[in-house]
């Protein structure tokens, strides 16, 4: 175990001594962080701690996971009821929802909404095309089969407007007299051709035969013509429409059945786009409330989950997490009013992520950490200390340590190595720690097998491994074969 680890290890088992508890422990990595509650449990000091997030490698570890503590932990009946009627509320907000999304997502505009659309916004028009013109009603009862009703009613109304079916009516009986007036115009020019042709008496007679059948059957399409005409209160056939006005004025024209097939289709096409902009709006309406009300859902049901989450680390020593996880759940955090923060490997953890965990019940902060090592790590090098204008306006990767103890803030360090042979502590005594000791056991290492020295520098081009985002380590293949070349094994730390 690390010095920084060992001392972190201490100051936990006082201050659970001393009863202050639960303690937030944060660690930049999860690997770090795992390393340092391993350590506790190995050590005895407590078994009451909880680790938040899912990334744990440790697999003792797990079984004190968050989640794993959920399903071990006998919640109460209340707990379970409330969380049930949460989702409840939850999934069918989102149902509704997802309905309405669904219907601003479709292009296609039904008659309902057509229907709707008229009502409210063209009634002049609605009114117009629900109670159509005496002839119109005369045309429609003698289609057999079209009376309904309700909906259906309006949009057979409207099906048989646009398609301008009372105009081809009309246009049909216009060409039937017309037809009758021809024939009748070309028997008289027969008439006056047929003196001097006895020896074609049979044919005429033939044909005089049927063209007293033909005007028989128009007599009976003509008086039953008048008939409905009279019925409709007319005494002609009206005219058929064929004005191409523009759409203004047939927006500011009420009398639709008065309008041309073509004026009728401009019509349709406005009245269309109309409707959809009308559901549009009023879905989006809709959509608005039924977010917030899917939003607040959520909310209840987190919350709901959060006081069965609360209640479990209520009964632990120490919570544990990554600084990223504790920006996650800083609700969830401060409803368990830690009182001390203790950060391990303080001197890589970005300031934001220190200020993040600072939940309002801290009131003590505990950072553990080398400010002349490793800084953070960050993306931008224009931002870091390293560059010349970073250094002076951003400081990104500058810690909260190392700002405080250039501040001038007082720090304990442990000034006392008990790793490194003497001749390797001086290189750091005449760099960055001119106050470094060697404790005693330092002194008597055994000399470093196969060489002349115990410390050289060695010069190779074989790269180094290592170094990810959960450990910093790095590692050289090349230069641990050299080593096991002089006769190591494996497992053997030198010094």
């Amino acid at each position: 175990m690390n010095p920084q680890s060992y001392t972190g290890i201490e100051i936990m088992k006082v201050l659970l001594a001393n009863h202050v508890k639960p303690i937030l422990l944060i660690a930049f990595t999860n690997h770090a962080l795992d390393h340092l509650l391993r350590s506790v449990l190995d050590m005895g000091i407590t078994s009451k701690i909880a680790r938040l997030g899912s990334r744990s490698n440790d697999e003792e570890l797990k079984q004190f996971s968050l989640d794993a503590l959920e399903q071990l932990a006998n919640a109460d009946t209340m707990d379970k009821s409330a969380i049930k009627r949460a989702y409840f509320n939850l999934k069918r907000s989102e149902e509704e929802l997802s309905d309405v999304l669904k219907q601003l997502q479709g292009s296609a505009v039904s008659e309902e909404d057509r229907t709707e659309y008229l009502e409210l916004c063209r009634p002049d028009h609605h009114d117009e095309l629900m109670h159509p013109p005496v002839i119109v009603n005369s045309i429609l009862a003698s289609e057999e089969g079209w009376t309904q009703v309700g909906a259906k009613q309006a949009e057979s109304l409207f099906e048989f407007w646009r398609t301008g079916r009372d105009i081809i009516w009309i246009d049909q009986a216009h060409s039937s007299s017309n037809a009758k007036a021809e024939r009748q115009l070309s028997n008289r020019f027969v008439e006056l051709n047929v003196d001097g042709l006895e020896d074609e008496d049979e044919t005429l007679s033939f044909d005089e035969d049927f063209t007293d059948f033909e005007d028989s059957l128009e007599d009976d399409e003509e008086s039953g013509l008048r008939t409905f005409l009279e019925a409709a209160g007319l005494t002609a056939l009206p005219s058929i429409p064929s004005t191409d006005r523009p759409l203004d004025e047939l927006q500011a024209d009420p009398m639709v059945w008065a309008m041309s097939r073509n004026e009728r289709s401009r019509l349709t096409k406005a009245w269309e786009e109309g409707a959809r902009q009308h559901f549009f709006d009023r879905n989006r309406t809709s959509f608005t409330y039924l977010k917030t009300k899917y939003e607040d859902a959520k909310r209840a049901y987190e919350e709901c989950k959060d006081q069965a989450k609360l209640r479990i680390l209520a009964k632990v020593d120490i919570i544990g997490c990554t600084t990223t996880g504790a920006a996650k759940l800083t609700a969830l955090l401060s409803g368990t009013r830690p009182s001390v923060l203790l950060v391990e490997e303080a001197g890589q953890v970005l300031e934001a992520h220190i200020l993040g965990s600072l939940v309002q019940s801290i009131e003590h902060v505990i950072m553990i950490g080398d400010p002349l090592q490793l800084r953070p790590t960050i993306n931008n090098y224009s931002l870091s200390m390293d560059h010349k204008v970073g250094k002076k306006i951003y400081k990104f990767d500058q810690s909260t340590m190392e700002r405080l103890d250039e501040a001038g803030m007082g720090m304990s360090q442990l000034n006392v190595q008990r790793r490194m042979r003497p001749e390797i502590a001086s290189i750091a005594r005449s760099t960055l720690y001119p106050l470094l000791e060697d404790n005693v056991k330092v002194t008597g290492y055994p000399a470093v097998r196969g060489l002349a020295r115990n410390i050289f520098f060695l010069h190779h081009t074989h790269a180094e491994g290592g170094a990810d985002e959960e450990s910093m380590s790095k590692y050289n293949t090349f230069e641990v074969c050299r080593i096991l070349g002089y006769g190591y094994s494996t497992p053997t730390i030198i010094r």
